[in-house]
């Protein structure tokens, strides 16, 4: 259960996420956020909700890493998608001390996976390549693990944290080196460094490595066609 202090947090962010108004954040800025810590899994369809499950990841952090957060989710739905980016990008400009202090990993790559969606063309391509090497570190990390655990090996969809709040990779079904090739497909123009860097990512998607391998036992979700060379 939250506490009321808690519910009157994620109220007001969900109010301000949910709307064009101008926003006043002196609350949030100096508040902590107030749950007990846990990592969350999956999607609540409830925008209340979900911002209430994953406010669970940032207990004790500043309430501009949740509030950070809650602009993810409320771009990746496409709600006042104008308005979230514009708030997105100040509260980036204006507190990325302390947000770059206290974000963890898989927060930090949620945010430069935004970023690649929606930021400059130098952006987009800097905020791939951050979240390109995150996680291929989760890859292998995940990989790791199975390969240590024969006595008990991981399940499909097995989901647990690796470090610093970065989650394991859920092998035979996981989206994210799909939305992650695409998001290199994106990146695509007439310079020489971005197609480069898409032949790379080809090659390395192909061959004997940790992404070719773990495609193998992909049941959905396969990504080796999404990115080409032109």
């Amino acid at each position: 259960m939250f506490s009321k202090k808690h519910k009157n947090q994620i109220d007001e962010i969900v109010r301000i996420i949910s709307s064009d108004e101008e926003a006043n954040l002196d609350s949030i800025i100096t508040a902590r956020v107030h749950s007990k810590p846990f990592i969350f899994q999956g999607k609540s369809e409830d925008l209340h909700e979900h911002i209430s499950k994953i406010s669970s990841e940032f207990s004790k952090c500043s309430a501009l890493t949740l509030y950070n957060a809650s602009l993810i989710v409320a771009i990746r739905r496409q709600l006042h998608i104008e308005t979230n980016l514009e708030r997105f990008d100040t509260l980036w400009q204006s507190h990325h001390k302390v947000l770059l202090n206290e974000l963890n990993l898989r927060w930090i790559v949620s945010t430069c996976d935004t970023i690649s969606d929606y930021g400059s063309k130098s952006e987009r391509a800097l905020s791939t390549a951050t979240s390109f090497l995150v996680n291929t570190v989760k890859l292998y990390e995940t990989e790791r693990d199975c390969s240590s655990k024969k006595d008990a090996p991981l399940r499909e969809n097995d989901f647990y944290e690796l470090f610093d709040g970065l989650t394991s990779f859920k092998i035979g079904g996981g989206d994210m080196i799909k939305n992650l090739t695409k998001r290199v497909g994106n990146l695509d123009d007439d310079s020489i460094s971005s197609k480069l860097f898409m032949a790379a990512t080809q090659k390395i998607l192909l061959h004997n490595t940790v992404y070719g391998r773990l495609e193998k036992v992909q049941t959905k979700n396969k990504w080796s066609t999404d990115v080409s060379p032109k």
